[in-house]
């Protein structure tokens, strides 16, 4: 690039200049073009492993960092780098309590897009709370009956 540069209509010393001009690393940097998707972003179950993908690889170099945490506790967010796409992360995690979460994701500092994610964490399913009862014995054709009480189990 050149710049000519004048005082009262006339060149200054040593003008024009020259210089060249590039984009600096940061500029280089889109935190706005990160894609991130999974069922993870958005609900889970205790006892479940959950998932989601972190997608870098349009925001140029960077660094990723999650973190979920809740009222209750906080939960560890596995990253494990995507060997099949450049800068891209399939991030793992295992709610132990139910509730209601915040995940936040940033890119190089700078929250991505949609964060943070407000993850809902369901109760798990327990079988062993699952209770039944009757049909101790029965008469060959007669009605049998039983109760089988799920209450407690969780959504199954």
């Amino acid at each position: 690039h050149v710049a000519d540069v004048y005082w009262s209509d006339l060149p200054i010393a040593r003008s024009p200049i020259y210089g060249d001009a590039r984009a600096s690393r940061d500029a280089l940097v889109s935190h706005e073009k990160v894609v991130v998707r999974g069922r993870g972003l958005r609900e889970a179950k205790v006892g479940e492993e959950a998932e989601f993908i972190i997608d870098g690889s349009e925001a140029g170099p960077g660094t990723p960092e999650v973190m979920m945490s809740g009222l209750k506790n906080d939960i560890d967010v596995r990253m494990v780098p995507m060997t099949d796409r450049p800068n891209s992360y399939r991030c793992y995690y295992y709610p132990k309590v139910p509730g209601a979460y915040l995940l936040n994701i940033t890119w190089s500092q700078r929250q991505v897009n949609g964060s943070p994610f407000r993850v809902s964490i369901a109760p798990g399913i327990d079988a062993k709370k699952v209770t039944f009862s009757g049909l101790k014995e029965g008469i060959m054709g007669q009605a049998l009956r039983a109760d089988i009480d799920v209450r407690e189990a969780g959504k199954g």
